[in-house]
């Protein structure tokens, strides 16, 4: 792992461009959302976070379109009271973004484009809800063509991703050609000497260990310790290396046909020895293997046993290229048939016609090669001082075959290595010429393709276009980007390429909205990551960013990147199913997401390359390639390259609440809208944990009213409580709970009894018809409406 001193820096530097730039600039525009929509409450003097200022902050937490439909009755409650108009900070995550970038979309402008969620025309219902619930089924719309959709991208997304990794699997090829045709020259049966050069630095190390013992610094012993673990990394690798290069050894000096006969071969020995073959007690050890890791490991090893088929898919693709494409101009002649001839004729005259075990084991030979001894005229002839055995292709083949194979040589010249470094196992070994890349002869048709590919996906294929980002996108924003139109028949459109810049507005009275993503950060080598290994990553209307990388002007952005408008950043936000997942990654399935292309995520320009030198800024033009999809298969995405990986915020924290404590928010109120039947509350749990380590502010809170008792009914749906911040100033903390109180409306009763789990129903069935989202939406209005009724909530 790559160390920078830029890993060590002491947290908190890059709160000083927070408190200097970033949250001044909030400010002004909280300042201005609040002229506008009349609000008399002035922010007071001074630029960094306080409680004084007064800020309210709404936040929408993850959980799909359950939470969004959830958190769209309970806005639709607080803009028929009014109170809406008060909240300062719109903080999204996942989910929750779908409802919040409406809002926001919906408030771009003048006006109260808000209230399109509430206001009948008529006897028409609003007509944003009504959009909004026309498109809820938004990833899979009705119709064949709209079905076929997914998976067709599904199979696209792979085909893409396969044209990214075929030339690394093709550059494999070549590099075990050149290894096997150097080593056969000069480490012929002794490739085991490999395996002991990989040991030699770990003994070398051990030996000379004691003498250094305790001697210099911490640091440097730390450093010594982790070196004797590399070392020791090597010289495992290299033993492994050794049995595996003899099994590719043999692959490469025959063809498919030899392997399926030894596969035939073995099967057919197993089956001679019956039942007690040791294959059969070794099928039976694995499945009490696998059944066992299922029931104590639960479900780790089954991971892991899925995870290997991304490299075996890989693995299958390398083999049979290897097979086809490596002809080894080294052969062992067994019988020592051709050796004899080819010595005979170095002493003598000519021998004539090749006898017919000569014939037979030259047959064998070409066949080895793909090749057809019919194909070719036996000759004699003296070259080099040498003897060779030519072979004469009797028919002319195209130029081009010539050239770019091994296979359509006019002729074939068969003769002893009579190089210096010959040795004696070598006198039954015979060399063909013209199958030897280091004389330029090789498969080339196969390595050019691979570079033509791979020049093809440098120029054109870029990571985040091939992905599933762009589907989801546009299916989010066909279904939550509206605005006002003024048109009277149609009075919302679709507005799915709003800058993020252009949030709000010199006449809005939009809140300021806060898109939270997840930075994943799981190859980096900073101790202050712990093992989240991510952090938090803000996207908003001015600008950018985090404490650990620094934040840059949302407009600088968009100019590095014009895809990044506010449908992308919901996207983002929603990210879900991705390779790497922050805290909550699946380190075995990291390399088989990546290999299908099941990749939500999103690589976003590093604001700390941003701001370097300006020649540094052209590396930010580098193509989005196989290095960023590589770096997500190993799980070695960190902050150190041009571009950052980004995903679902609720990968961090899945309440929106974290960014709305870093701005000292007065009043928080948090719509919880995450799945959780049980009630273990843990995404507060999480927020509470990480507001201690992080900002030092505590969450005092009581929740058992919403606990719900053995029946499943909860006495409330919210709970208040109050925040102390590190430098004792405090808030408010209201907590809005997706529960059931059973004083709901009928229809919500009788939902229940259809779906006992309501209103805690799967994330992942994302495919929402009326009857669903009516219910959740109206059961956020429902637990607005006892909230708004509690003497102890207040807002502003």
């Amino acid at each position: 792992m790559r160390n920078s001193d830029s890993n060590q820096r002491p947290p908190g530097v890059q709160e000083r461009q927070f408190e200097l730039q970033v949250f001044p600039a909030e400010l002004e525009e909280i300042r201005r959302r609040r002229n506008n929509a009349g609000d008399s409450r002035a922010l007071s003097e001074g630029d960094h976070p306080s409680t004084r200022h007064g800020l309210v902050g709404l936040a929408f937490s993850g959980g799909g379109i359950r939470s969004a439909s959830f958190s769209l009755g309970v806005v639709q409650h607080l803009i028929s009271k009014g109170l809406f108009g008060k909240v300062d900070y719109l903080s999204t995550v996942s989910g929750g973004g779908f409802t919040g970038s409406c809002l926001s979309a919906l408030m771009q402008g003048a006006g109260h484009g808000e209230r399109l969620l509430i206001d009948r025309y008529g006897e028409e219902e609003p007509p944003a809800l009504n959009h909004v619930r026309n498109s809820s089924n938004y990833l899979l719309p009705e119709g064949l063509f709209n079905q076929l959709r997914l998976p067709a991208l599904l199979i696209a997304g792979v085909f893409h991703t396969l044209l990214l990794w075929l030339p690394l699997v093709v550059l494999a090829v070549f590099v075990t050609e050149l290894f096997f045709e150097v080593t056969n020259h000069f480490l012929l049966n002794r490739r085991h000497w490999l395996a002991m050069a990989g040991s030699v630095p770990f003994v070398a190390v051990l030996i000379h260990r004691p003498l250094r013992a305790d001697r210099g610094t911490w640091a440097e012993r730390d450093r010594a310790d982790r070196r004797l673990g590399g070392w020791l990394l090597i010289a495992v690798s290299s033993c492994l290396l050794y049995p595996a290069v003899e099994w590719l050894g043999n692959l490469v000096n025959h063809d498919a046909t030899w392997l399926a006969h030894q596969i035939e071969a073995f099967l057919s020995a197993q089956r001679a020895l019956g039942a007690r073959s040791w294959l059969l007690w070794a099928g039976v050890f694995a499945v009490l293997t696998l059944i066992v890791g299922a029931v104590r490991l639960r479900g780790v090893l089954i991971l892991w046993l899925v995870g290997t088929l991304g490299p075996l898919f890989l693995l299958s693709l390398y083999v049979p290229l290897c097979i086809h494409a490596i002809n080894e101009p080294l052969s062992e002649d067994v019988d020592g048939a051709l050796s004899g001839a080819i010595a005979a004729f170095r002493n003598g005259p000519a021998p004539g016609a090749p006898s017919p075990k000569v014939e037979a084991t030259l047959k064998d030979l070409l066949v080895v090669k793909q090749m057809e001894l019919a194909d070719y005229e036996v000759q004699w002839q003296a070259l080099y001082d040498r003897g060779d055995l030519v072979l004469k292709r009797r028919q002319k083949v195209s130029r081009w075959v010539t050239l770019l194979t091994t296979r359509g040589s006019p002729e074939l010249h068969i003769h002893f290595d009579t190089s210096w470094w010959a040795s004696s196992d070598k006198s039954h070994h015979i060399i063909v010429d013209e199958l030897s890349l280091l004389s330029g002869h090789a498969e080339w048709w196969l390595y050019l393709s691979g570079l033509l590919v791979g020049l093809y996906g440098y120029l054109f294929v870029n990571v985040n276009r091939i992905s599933l980002h762009p589907f989801y996108r546009d299916r989010l924003s066909r279904t939550f980007l509206i605005a006002p139109s003024a048109d009277t028949a149609e009075p919302v459109a679709v507005a799915d390429d709003i800058p993020l810049s252009q949030l709000g507005g010199p006449l809005s009275s939009a809140p300021y909205h806060l898109l939270n993503t997840a930075l994943n950060l799981q190859g980096s080598s900073n101790v202050q990551l712990r093992q989240r290994k991510t952090v938090p990553f803000v996207l908003a209307q001015r600008f950018c960013g985090s404490d650990y990388t620094g934040y840059i002007a949302t407009t600088k952005m968009e100019s590095l990147d014009p895809s990044l408008t506010l449908g992308a950043a919901v996207a983002i936000s929603a990210a879900a199913a991705s390779p790497n997942m922050g805290a909550v990654t699946v380190r075995p399935l990291t390399f088989l997401l990546a290999i299908l292309n099941i990749r939500l995520n999103y690589w976003v320009p590093n604001p700390a390359w941003v701001r370097r030198r300006l020649w540094l800024h052209r590396l930010l033009d580098s193509k989005l390639g196989i290095s960023y999809l590589l770096n997500e298969a190993i799980g070695n995405v960190d902050e150190r390259t041009p571009f950052l990986n980004c995903s679902d915020g609720g990968h961090i924290e899945n309440l929106a609440v974290y960014e709305l404590l870093r701005r000292r928010c007065r009043t928080i109120v948090c719509v919880d809208g995450e799945a959780d039947p049980s009630f273990h509350f843990s995404g507060f749990i999480t927020l509470q944990r990480y507001a201690a380590i992080d900002l030092g502010a505590q969450i005092d809170i009581n929740l058992e009213a919403i606990r719900p008792d053995t029946e499943g009914v909860s006495k409330r749906h919210h709970a208040v409580g109050t925040i102390t911040y590190n430098d004792g100033e405090l808030g408010t903390f209201v907590y809005l709970k997706l529960s059931y109180s059973g004083d709901e409306p009928e229809y919500l009763r009788f939902y229940r009894r259809k779906s006992p789990v309501f209103p805690h129903e799967s994330t992942g069935k994302q495919f929402f018809g009326e009857t669903k989202l009516e219910s959740y939406r109206a059961l956020g209005t429902h637990a607005a409406e006892g909230l708004t009724a509690d003497s102890t909530f207040s807002v502003g």
